[in-house]
C-alpha cells in the first residue's frame, strides 16, 4: 500500500510540474507578443514624431496621441480631431487632455494664419472651436494652467475682432443718443 501511495504521490507531483511548465511556457509565449507589439508601437511613435507618414492598426493611447500630433504638425486639426473617441476610449485621461489641449493650440495657429491673411469672418468659429478643446481638456485635467492660459487667449481673441457694422438707419430716423446712456453727462472740462 506504500508502494501504491508513492506512486500516486509521484504522478500527482509530475502532473503539477507538467502543468507549472506549461503555464510558464504560455505566459513566456503571451509576454513574449506583448513586447514584440509594444516594440512595434515604439517603433511607430518614433516614425512619427520624426515625420514620417505610417499607417497603423493600433489602438494604443501613446500610438493614436502620436498620430494626432503628428497630423496637427502637418496643419490637418479635422482629421486629429476624428482621433478623439478612440483616444477617450484608450483609457489615458492625461493623454486624452493632452490630445484636446494640442488640438486647440493646432486651430488657434490656424485662426491666427486666418487673421494674417484677413480672414476674420472665418477665423472667429475656428476660435470658438479652439476654445471647446481647451474646454475639454480643462474638464479632465483642471490643472493645466496652460490650458487656461490659452482659454483665456482664445477668449480675448475673440472679443478683440471688429464687430460688424450697425444695420443702416432708416431714412428720418435720429440716431441714438449714446450719451445718454452713461451714468454721467458730458459737461466740458473736468
Amino acid at each position: 500500500m506504500t508502494a501504491l501511495s508513492h506512486r500516486l504521490r509521484d504522478r500527482i507531483a509530475t502532473a503539477g510540474l507538467l502543468a507549472a511548465l506549461l503555464a510558464s511556457l504560455a505566459l513566456a509565449l503571451w509576454a513574449s507578443l506583448q513586447l514584440m507589439a509594444e516594440r512595434r508601437d515604439n517603433r511607430t511613435i518614433a516614425a512619427l514624431a520624426s515625420g514620417m507618414q505610417v499607417e497603423t492598426t493600433s489602438q494604443r493611447a501613446e500610438v493614436l496621441f502620436a498620430r494626432s500630433r503628428h497630423l496637427l504638425r502637418r496643419g490637418r486639426p479635422d482629421e486629429a480631431e476624428a482621433l478623439s473617441p478612440a483616444l477617450a476610449m484608450a483609457g489615458d485621461a492625461g493623454l486624452a487632455a493632452a490630445h484636446a489641449y494640442n488640438l486647440g493650440n493646432g486651430r488657434l495657429r490656424q485662426a491666427f494664419t486666418m487673421v494674417e491673411d484677413n480672414r476674420i469672418d472665418a477665423a472667429i468659429p475656428v476660435v470658438r472651436v479652439a476654445q471647446e478643446d481647451y474646454r475639454r481638456a480643462l474638464r479632465q485635467n483642471p490643472a493645466d494652467f496652460d490650458a487656461k492660459w490659452n482659454l483665456d487667449l482664445a477668449s480675448r481673441l475673440v472679443r478683440a475682432f471688429p464687430r460688424a457694422a450697425p444695420d443702416e438707419e432708416e431714412d428720418g430716423a435720429r440716431p441714438r443718443n449714446i450719451w445718454t446712456d452713461l451714468p454721467g453727462l458730458p459737461r466740458g472740462l473736468p
